[in-house]
């Protein structure tokens, strides 16, 4: 399916205007039951120079997607995020404790299990509250940790909520459809002068990151924001930046690395034009051309378990999987099922394929590991816990250490 005959152009989430250049054309293969895309287009801004997808479902399929197909409750893990992610979180709560007062109260959106806010009331924030979509991540954040909660997406404010004097887009703002309409509900939710965090992956430095290529263009993110691009975007809703910090971080285990950008911005009131930047447009450029270098490895590795035509399993349904897919890179007809540890996808399709969870392998075909991050996680997985003599098959071949530099600026 081609996104451009079936969803119109999306205006700039960032100034509003239509014109846009195409940097790229991203597909998917649909996930039967629980599929957000098929694909978008990366375009560029012609008039304020920021980086976003076009062609996108309506906010109402966003919003349904995120609150019955979850993979944020970590059910496979008890409801714990990998250690990775719980560093990052950690590292955003003390920052933060240096920079908002500790009476602040606080909202944290899209906050999933409350990771964050565990380690927010650890550093001496008392008046916390969660909000986030899913049934199953509010429930653990209030039986797990005895956090205060909401539970839906984020819309105008109701008469029984109150405002909040500091609210936290940690890992959100890039996965919202519409931005627009998004920031006119949040500012209800502010108190005057209330301070707003945004952290978000950093297009300037993808191409310093280690991850499989495209992956920061992924099924779930539809804005790609830099520094600049992100300061315009406060600006035209009337805040001012106040501090920011950006900086390279373990992403996932076995060297995956992710470019994070994290900027706080006070709300003043009077809202500024953005101003054309070509800082975003570069750096997706530089990624593209990276990306596509590193396709060459992995392509290698695929045409030979496609060209020897034996049967095999696939562990992991993500964007890597069905990127793979749809660029017809993985072939079906090689493939007996799908694995992942996802209960949402239990029993679903993919590709016309089904999804199996570990523990319903019976085949002792080789197992191909369509993940860079959880690789080694799943080889352990496989060899100890499943105890599986399956051949496997990786594709990332060489673990990087995490360069974590850290940048910090007024």
């Amino acid at each position: 399916m081609n996104p451009a005959e079936v969803y119109p152009h999306r205006k700039c989430p960032i100034c509003g205007d239509l014109g846009a250049e195409l940097l790229l054309e991203q597909r998917f293969s649909l996930l039967e039951g629980a599929a957000l895309l098929a694909g978008y287009n990366v375009v560029t801004c012609k008039s304020c120079g920021g980086v976003f997808s076009d062609h996108l479902p309506d906010s109402k399929k966003f919003a349904k997607y995120y609150a019955s197909a979850s993979k944020y409750e970590f059910s496979h893990r008890g409801g714990q995020q990998h250690s990775e992610e719980i560093n990052r979180v950690d590292g955003l709560a003390k920052w933060l404790a240096g920079h908002i007062p500790k009476g602040c109260s606080i909202l944290d959106v899209g906050c999933a299990t409350g990771e964050l806010l565990i380690r927010l009331r650890s550093e001496g924030f008392t008046d916390i509250t969660g909000l986030d979509p899913s049934h199953e991540c509010t429930k653990r954040a209030r039986t797990l940790h005895g956090l205060s909660m909401i539970r839906g997406v984020l819309g105008a404010r109701k008469r029984t909520h109150r405002t909040y004097g500091a609210v936290i887009l940690s890992a959100v703002l890039e996965h919202i459809p519409d931005i627009n309409t998004f920031f006119k509900s949040l500012k209800s939710w502010m108190a005057p002068k209330g301070f707003l965090v945004i952290e978000v992956p950093d297009l300037e430095f993808f191409k310093n990151s280690k991850n499989a290529p495209f992956q920061e263009l992924s099924v779930e993110h539809v804005n790609f924001f830099t520094a600049a691009s992100l300061k315009n975007l406060l600006g035209a809703f009337g805040f001012k930046v106040v501090r920011k910090r950006n900086f390279i971080c373990a992403a996932a285990p076995g060297g995956i690395t992710g470019a994070v950008l994290t900027m706080v911005g006070q709300l003043k009131g009077s809202s500024k034009t953005p101003k054309l930047e070509r800082t975003s447009r570069s750096a997706m450029k530089d990624y593209i051309r990276i990306s596509r270098k590193t396709l060459k490895e992995e392509r290698k590795v695929i045409r030979n378990i496609v060209g020897n035509g034996r049967p095999i399993l696939v562990w992991g349904t993500g964007t890597l999987c069905q990127r793979l897919l749809a660029q017809g890179e993985l072939v079906k007809d090689n493939i007996i099922s799908f694995v992942d540890s996802n209960p949402h996808y239990k029993g679903k399709m993919l590709a016309g394929v089904p999804i199996i969870s570990p523990e319903q392998i019976r085949s002792n075909a080789p197992i191909l590991i369509a993940s860079w991050g959880f690789q080694d996680e799943i080889s352990t997985t496989i060899k100890k816990h499943l105890r599986l003599k399956n051949k496997i098959i990786t594709l990332r071949k060489v673990h990087n250490k995490a360069r974590l530099n850290r940048k910090e600026k007024n």
